[in-house]
């Protein structure tokens, strides 16, 4: 135990944010790396403002996944009404437009669903992100350049003694 914090008093690792490929934030220090989420390394470079719109966004990403998955589900229902339709109408002067009736609510239905998968698609394709991913390189490129991140002492060397009292 002495040893490492020996050890550890004489290191100075210093760690460094980057963009990975995936437009993803990574700080790495002493070989190892940690992902950053994107509200977390907006914070790290001091743009608050860009964690609350990224939470905002992601916010509304959710929101309008769940609103399309209701429109699809609302959608097969129609669907489903409308091919039950036929076979609940009873025969006699009405019947022709009973079933024209059910057909109207399968191609309504259908466009509902229809409607339903482009706003779930549209909002899974949607980037919660508010910047740009040169942007989010710019501004770690920043950090990097204005705050070197220190886990022990600054200075090389130093000594730490322990005394046991019995």
């Amino acid at each position: 135990m002495l040893l490492a914090l020996l050890l550890l008093a004489q290191a100075t690792p210093r760690g460094q944010v980057h963009i990975g490929a995936d437009g993803n934030a990574v700080m790495s220090a002493n070989g190892a790396s940690v992902s950053l989420e994107s509200p977390a390394f907006y914070k790290m470079v001091g743009r608050e403002d860009l964690a609350i719109e990224y939470d905002q966004r992601s916010f509304r990403r959710t929101l309008l996944q769940v609103f399309g998955g209701a429109v699809i589900a609302g959608g097969l229902m129609t669907v489903g009404v409308g091919a039950v339709g036929p076979q609940l109408c009873s025969a006699g002067p009405n019947l022709a437009s009973c079933q024209s009736n059910s057909r109207t609510a399968i191609y309504v239905g259908a466009a509902i669903a229809a409607a339903g998968i482009a706003t779930l698609v549209g909002a899974t394709l949607m980037d919660p992100n508010p910047v740009p991913v040169e942007e989010r390189r710019r501004l770690a490129e920043k950090f990097n350049e204005r705050v070197s991140i220190s886990l022990a002492p600054a200075r090389a060397g130093g000594t730490i003694a322990a005394a046991l009292t019995f």
